[in-house]
């Protein structure tokens, strides 16, 4: 059982699209209810291991300083890509993300997982961001379908583990 006064929750990720080709949406009406909360979700195409990023989805937090495992919820429809998670923690507390406050960037398998999926357990402190891009995927909609490349981004929640 997970002591709630331990997790900070985050449901509303920040979505970004960089053309007017490739873009976030929401599920069909009876899919929409299977996001965290039955609140819904959104979901992009991947387009593979490219340098050009089209669509991205963040989540910030604040967390104290303290060691955190991190969790994704993954619908359990309409969410089969293979992508990697990027993790930056703002350990100077300057505003800003450069290369040396990566954490991490561990892949996921969506269409393996459904619920609270598990990508990490991480030292964090400052500002930290999460973010999941349409270009970091295994998977390409323009070789293997939209059927298995959709990325959902939901919700996000980091718990303190003691």
């Amino acid at each position: 059982m997970i002591d709630a006064r331990q997790v900070i929750l985050n449901d509303n990720p920040v979505l970004r699209d960089n053309v007017d080709t490739y873009n976030w949406w929401l599920p069909p009406a009876d899919i929409y209810a299977e996001g965290y909360g039955e609140n819904g979700f959104w979901f992009t195409l991947a387009i593979g291991d490219s340098d050009e990023v089209d669509s991205w989805a963040r989540w910030d937090f604040n967390p104290v300083e303290g060691r955190y495992a991190i969790e994704v919820f993954v619908p359990a429809k309409w969410s089969t890509a293979y992508v990697q998670y990027n993790i930056w923690a703002d350990e100077n507390n300057d505003g800003t993300f450069d290369s040396t406050e990566y954490v991490a960037g561990p892949w996921l398998d969506q269409q393996l997982e459904v619920g609270w999926a598990r990508i990490g357990t991480y030292d964090l402190e400052g500002r930290v961001r999460i973010e999941v891009r349409d270009s970091l995927a295994r998977d390409d909609f323009r070789t293997d379908g939209p059927i298995e490349t959709r990325i959902a981004a939901d919700a996000i929640r980091l718990i303190r583990v003691n």
